[in-house]
């Protein structure tokens, strides 16, 4: 689950470098030092990210757009193949924004599930296949 807060979902007392590894190391324990650091270098690449820029960071540190990102890394390491996405792009300048999109595009041509719940039509027009419409708790829409 990737909250519409994502700072809030982030551990403030490990670095994002740390936190990755840790994540791929509990995913996948028999993993090699150096296998672990080109796994990590992909996932970072895939959500638009550079390893480097933020591997020393702590979470208070990144932008909503990039804890956002960092987050669907996490999912990923864990070997999600659903994530579900509260409000992905909320709060997030119109550049994050179609970053944010580009990379849950990306990663639906790669066989991710995605459920994402969202006010904004055009992210869910481009990353969902399907869509419900909901208003005032009834389905209006399928």
């Amino acid at each position: 689950m990737i909250p519409q807060s994502p700072l809030s979902a982030l551990p403030v007392s490990i670095t994002i470098g740390a936190l990755l590894k840790r994540v791929l190391r509990w995913s996948e324990s028999d993993l090699p030092t150096d296998e672990l650091e080109a796994r990590v270098q992909c996932l970072t690449a895939l959500v638009h990210l550079r390893f480097e820029d933020i591997a020393s960071l702590q979470s208070i540190q990144l932008s909503g757009g990039m804890a956002q990102r960092v987050l669907i890394a996490l999912a990923l390491a864990r070997g999600a193949r659903v994530i579900v996405l509260d409000e992905p792009t909320y709060g997030l300048d119109p550049e994050t924004s179609k970053g944010i999109e580009r990379t849950l595009v990306s990663l639906r041509r790669q066989g991710t599930y995605m459920i994402v719940v969202s006010h904004d039509s055009e992210i869910l027009s481009s990353t969902c296949d399907e869509q419900i419409v909901i208003s005032n708790g009834r389905i209006m829409r399928v």
